[in-house]
């Protein structure tokens, strides 16, 4: 019936059609050798795929090569691969005669042998396993059979968690991507012989129970395949072999029983794969052809695939139930050509999936306000490309834009502590983000896992405030060094002076839920930032115009640039002191502490005399009973907390406390290293406070920190030149302060001369007055003065 290849000699294949090209058209003759060169077989080649997964140490490249038989020899690349990471593809060569030389076909069985799952395996790592595997499906065609293998000998195999169910899931997940219901699964149990002897014999009961999980935790239908083996049956138990095969001590012989079950398994229609499969089983011992190659498990495949099918395999299960928006969503799915579908049918499952678990299974279940949208938008991985479009397209759900102060990349002036609200990047560029919102491209935002922050300190002094505020913003500068005048925060108290008769003491904590930064990939200019730097000339402090065109600058754009920032909400609790007693209260660090302390943790104040503080909220839809939020009842309490702070995913505001700054010089020097380096010594004036008019001709820079940028390379001979005109400029400079000094104190000797003559003359008149009178004594001096 059939031809095999014996080794490496091939038999040659017979040309029936031969022996009629003399009477053939010519018509026909072209168009069977355009049909052979285009390699167009027809029907004469049979290809049978059979995917084997498994858990890993079931031993599925084990069984992979009992299937191939023990004579047949693969040839493997000429290099060294790990299994590990590799799916491996064997394709084992038949030749079909079982009837005439005019029927002659050959017969391909392909055998894919996929890296092991579950055990010693991260989630991460099945998902790129499965992706490669849909990658792989998408160019080779999808299996014809699915063999499960999984070990025997497991003892725990029906919680949840386990790793056999864990296990299944996945093959429900292989099944449901690549083949849909026309799935041909057996399921292979191995390590037979590791179980007791009755066991062995009768397997039955234990097959019964790993029936009742499969049918449980999969949707394969009946009848299901399940078949034990052992591929150390006849090396480590030193059992009987029948015709290749290893005889069981449950009288089975394996792997025969193996394609037995895919024969079995086989649809009606098929009788041609039951054939090959039968010729398979009945000729273990022959010599076959085969070649082996390897597929690499991409490490950077497609991340989307690969998020999609972390979030599948945790489910429950993958059933897309019937209902309006899976109808809608397989409706836009269909209109896509083969290879899109075959590009994002993981991707429209999971979104199936997603909204399922929503419950929205109606279009009128659909979010429509803006917080509504933009919540909506914020679950897992709404803001993909495919799922934006599937969205957009069908349902007419798209990113809002967000519309409150974005911070990032806004200017501030750093001397006051205050943003300047204007950006030097364009606004019109927009993209959508995973915190759902519509953002500027240069903005790149992320939903925040970490801790929240508090701010409840006191200060003796404003000198110590600085230094605490400064702490808050990660910048090179330190706003010690500069005239910093800004407003003392809520959040942080000062000490109160003698003359004080009120204060109020604050507290603030911010419940954090986004962070965004500046992305420097979409970092592009505005055209009122490039005319604003393309107007600016060295700063010249005895010239008010170009004073003048400094301030406006930095009023502008401010001497900094955000950065970084978080989002979310803030919660500032406030407690008014007044009287004596109150006030000595106070000035107590332990005391103030106990209060601000209080005022967050909602405890018990320290002094009941204090009367009760209030509250005030940034962002999300507070209640209005929030603002006496530490005189309700604690679960009342909680209950409202706990509201607001779940509306702030979706209706956050961006804070301003804690912030990343970067000189607006550095966004300067994107356009002109020359301009840059003119913000930057015109910002060192203003951070000194300096950046005024004078009638000096030159306002020397002061000792700021500046920012570090590359050194110019300059020739040795030019470097000693202007060492010796720096050197001779400084003793001038040296030499005009002394001069200065002289005259000064020539000045100061001629003011004591005078004021010790009028002291004189002043003596001399008044004993004159006394001895004379006044009025001969008045025209004596004046005669004398005249």
């Amino acid at each position: 019936m059939y031809q095999v290849n014996e080794g490496s000699a091939e038999i040659p294949a017979k040309k029936p059609y031969l022996k009629f090209l003399h009477i053939m058209p010519i018509q026909w003759f072209v168009l069977l050798l355009l049909s052979m060169f285009l390699g167009c077989e027809g029907t004469d080649q049979n290809v049978i795929t059979i995917l084997a997964i498994g858990r890993s140490g079931a031993g599925v490249s084990s069984t992979v090569r009992e299937l191939i038989g023990p004579n047949t020899r693969c040839g493997f690349p000429n290099q060294t691969i790990s299994f590990y990471n590799h799916i491996t593809e064997y394709t084992l060569t038949l030749t079909d005669s079982s009837s005439s030389a005019e029927d002659e076909a050959s017969t391909i069985i392909k055998l894919v042998d996929l890296p092991g799952l579950v055990e010693t395996r991260s989630l991460e790592e099945d998902a790129k396993t499965l992706e490669s595997l849909n990658s792989f499906v998408q160019t080779s065609g999808f299996p014809d059979y699915l063999l499960a293998v999984s070990n025997f000998d497991d003892r725990n195999f029906t919680p949840e968690q386990s790793p056999f169910v864990q296990f299944l899931k996945r093959v429900e997940l292989v099944r449901a991507l690549n083949f849909g219901n026309k799935t041909h699964t057996v399921f292979l149990f191995t390590r037979l012989m590791s179980e007791n002897r009755i066991v062995q014999r009768r397997p039955e009961n234990k097959t019964h129970e790993f029936r009742q999980a499969i049918q449980i935790h999969t949707l394969i239908r009946q009848p299901l395949m399940l078949v034990v083996g052992d591929n150390n049956a006849r090396r480590g138990y030193k059992v009987d072999v029948d015709g290749g095969y290893y005889k069981l001590p449950n009288k089975e012989l394996y792997p025969k029983n193996v394609w037995q079950n895919f024969i079995n398994v086989s649809p009606n229609g098929s009788e041609r794969n039951r054939r090959n499969l039968t010729f398979m089983m009945n000729n273990r011992e022959l010599q076959m052809k085969c070649t082996a190659r390897f597929i690499a498990v991409n490490q950077n495949g497609n991340l989307e695939d690969e998020q999609d099918l972390q979030y599948l395999i945790e489910q429950p299960n993958i059933v897309v139930q019937q209902n309006e928006v899976n109808a809608k969503i397989d409706e836009e799915f269909d209109k896509a050509s083969v290879q899109k579908r075959h590009e994002h049918f993981v991707q429209k499952l999971a979104l199936q999936i997603r909204l399922q678990n929503m419950n929205i299974t109606r279009i009128q279940d659909m979010p429509k306000s803006i917080t509504e949208r933009a919540a909506f938008l914020q679950e897992d991985r709404f803001a993909s490309p495919y799922y934006a479009k599937i969205l957009s397209e069908v349902f007419e759900v798209r990113h809002p834009e967000y519309n409150k102060d974005r911070v990032v990349g806004s200017g501030y002036d750093l001397l006051s502590d205050e943003l300047t609200h204007q950006t030097p990047f364009r606004v019109d560029s927009l993209r959508a983000s995973e915190v759902g919102y519509v953002l500027p491209d240069f903005i790149k935002c992320e939903k925040y896992f970490g801790s929240d922050k508090d701010f409840r300190a006191f200060s003796q002094n404003y000198s110590e405030y600085v230094n605490e505020r400064s702490k808050l913003l990660d910048m090179e500068e330190s706003l010690a060094d500069i005239k910093f005048a800004g407003k003392v925060k809520e959040g942080f108290n000062i000490k109160p002076n003698k003359s004080e008769t009120t204060i109020t003491l604050s507290a603030v904590q911010e419940v954090r839920v986004v962070r965004c930064e500046l992305d420097a990939k979409h970092l592009n200019l505005s055209d009122e930032f490039l005319n604003a730097v393309d107007f600016l000339t060295e700063f010249n402090s005895s010239d008010r115009d170009s004073v003048n065109e400094w301030v406006i600058f930095f009023n502008k754009f401010g001497s900094h640039l955000v950065t970084k920032a978080y989002g979310g909400g803030s919660l500032r609790g406030f407690m008014t002191l007044s009287g004596r007693d109150n006030m000595l209260f106070a000035k107590s660090k332990t005391q103030v502490s106990r209060v601000l302390n209080a005022l967050v943790e909602f405890n018990a104040l320290p002094n009941s005399n204090l009367g009760s503080p209030f509250y005030r909220f940034d962002g999300g839809i507070p209640n209005y009973r929030m603002e006496q939020l530490y005189d309700l009842e604690s679960e009342i309490r909680d209950s409202l907390f706990l509201e607001w702070i779940e509306s702030l995913s979706s209706n956050y505001v961006m804070l301003s406390y804690e912030l990343g700054l970067a000189p607006i010089s550095a966004v300067v020097r994107m356009v002109s290293e020359e301009k840059g380096e003119f913000v930057q010594n015109a910002m060192e004036l203003l951070l000194r406070g300096d950046l005024k008019y004078s009638r000096r001709r030159n306002t020397p820079i002061g000792n700021v920190t500046r920012v570090k940028t590359a050194k110019k390379y300059m020739p040795a001979r030019f470097k000693n030149i202007i060492n010796r005109l720096n050197s001779t400029m400084e003793q001038y400079r040296l030499e005009l302060e002394e001069h200065t000094d002289q005259i000064r104190q020539q000045n100061l000797q001629s003011d004591r001369e005078f004021e010790a003559r009028a002291r004189e003359e002043m003596r001399r008149k008044e004993a004159c007055n006394a001895a004379f009178g006044r009025f001969l004594c008045d025209g004596i001096f004046v005669n004398k003065n005249g």
